[in-house]
């Protein structure tokens, strides 16, 4: 079992999980959540297990506590104070969705002693369909229409069948659901609707890797034709699929670290 563990960053407590134990340092960089993210800690080592030898896994969660005028680029700066604070070196980053998105911040504000970027289902802006679905979340949360909100975000992220066979289980959750969670969830979904960073794509230092899915629904695959505008890489794209292919598509984590270690 992981151990949920805390840090003080600045003016900050923030709780992270580390388990394995190789040489090189793997950092994990979730998507947009609505459940407090370590709730999942158990369900996230054990999809990483296979890593474990060869890297020492960390997965920060983002600040609970958001000071007016934050924005995603401060969420960049708190994970490089986490970077800081354990001297990280030989720092590998995977960032799916919203991680990806900060990813590429550090990428270019923060490249030293990062050696590679792997993207999955991400962008480097959001435009108006990306917009107009963040719009709806925002909605369904503010005014508390907590199952809409969950089945929105199922039927977004994953394909049909993935979504059916966790629905049950997802929407049984909804009561719990607290209203620090709710708010978080809000203000974080409101900073991603001004997200656009293509100027700096092109500063990105660290070697880069792209995954997406024809499928995706949020950013689609044209958000990585947008990337390559600025900076060349190789990807992998899914025929089909989702924007949470890396959830769903089992031979995922065998092509991520495949791609890590080339």
């Amino acid at each position: 079992m992981v151990t949920i563990r805390n840090i003080s960053i600045d003016d900050t407590n923030i709780r992270y999980i580390r388990f394995g134990t190789g040489l090189k340092n793997l950092i994990i960089i979730p998507g947009l959540y609505i459940f407090d993210i370590m709730n999942s800690k158990d369900f996230i080592e054990a999809a990483f297990r296979s890593f474990e030898d060869e890297y020492t896994i960390y997965l920060f969660e983002r600040r609970v506590n958001i000071p007016n005028n934050f924005s995603i680029l401060d969420y960049a700066d708190d994970l490089y104070k986490c970077i800081n604070y354990f001297s990280l070196d030989n720092i590998y980053l995977f960032g799916a969705s919203l991680g990806g998105i900060i990813s590429e911040i550090i990428g270019y504000k923060y490249p030293k002693n990062i050696k590679k970027i792997i993207l999955a289902g991400t962008t480097s802006y959001v435009d108006d369909n990306a917009k107009d679905f963040f719009n709806k979340l925002i909605d369904l949360a503010t005014n508390n229409k907590i199952e809409d909100l969950l089945n929105l975000f199922l039927d977004k992220l994953y394909t049909k069948e993935y979504a059916d066979s966790i629905r049950t289980s997802i929407l049984n959750l909804k009561n719990t659901i607290t209203s620090i969670e709710l708010t978080h969830f809000i203000k974080t979904a409101n900073m991603l609707l001004s997200i656009d960073i293509r100027e700096y794509i092109s500063n990105i230092k660290p070697e880069l890797f792209i995954f997406g899915a024809k499928g995706d629904e949020i950013f689609g695959e044209n958000a990585i034709n947008e990337i390559l505008k600025y900076i060349k890489c190789d990807t992998f794209i899914y025929e089909g699929s989702c924007h949470a292919f890396y959830d769903v598509e089992s031979d995922f984590r065998t092509r991520l670290r495949k791609e890590l270690n080339k």
